[in-house]
């Protein structure tokens, strides 16, 4: 992933091609589902179709449906943690004074927040 582009770089051209490229994926994406979504119907999962082929079609369209399901959620998964390790990276710990870095940061040394911040208790699960 070295190749990438820095944002800061990218032309208009570059990004309009970013975009049509995103726009051509998530068509292509509402297609399988569409598909998979008929297909799923053919048979019911407990149930034999009219056919073996409606059967077969059935239970490959509930398989594309699962799968574009969990593809959702870990996409989603890893944008939470993405979030969490962005907050995480704001509210560091100060090495000089031990206080919050960004809870900290405009009134200091008058209004100082201890580090871990309730922020950071927060996103570990501890208490207040």
């Amino acid at each position: 992933m070295t190749d990438r582009i820095p944002l800061d770089h990218l032309t208009s051209d570059q990004l309009d091609e970013l975009y049509a490229r995103m726009e051509r994926a998530e068509s292509t994406v509402a297609g399988v589902v569409a598909n998979a979504t008929d297909w799923a119907t053919r048979a019911p999962a407990d149930d034999w179709g009219d056919t073996p082929h409606d059967t077969v079609m059935g239970d490959v369209g509930r398989f594309l449906l699962k799968l574009v399901e969990l593809t959702t959620k870990h996409s989603r998964a890893l944008q939470a943690e993405a979030a969490i390790a962005r907050v995480h990276d704001l509210h560091c710990r100060n090495e000089h004074s031990g206080t919050c870095e960004h809870c900290s940061e405009h009134d200091y040394p008058d209004y100082s927040v201890p580090w871990p911040c309730p922020t950071i208790r927060a996103l570990n699960g501890e208490a207040e």
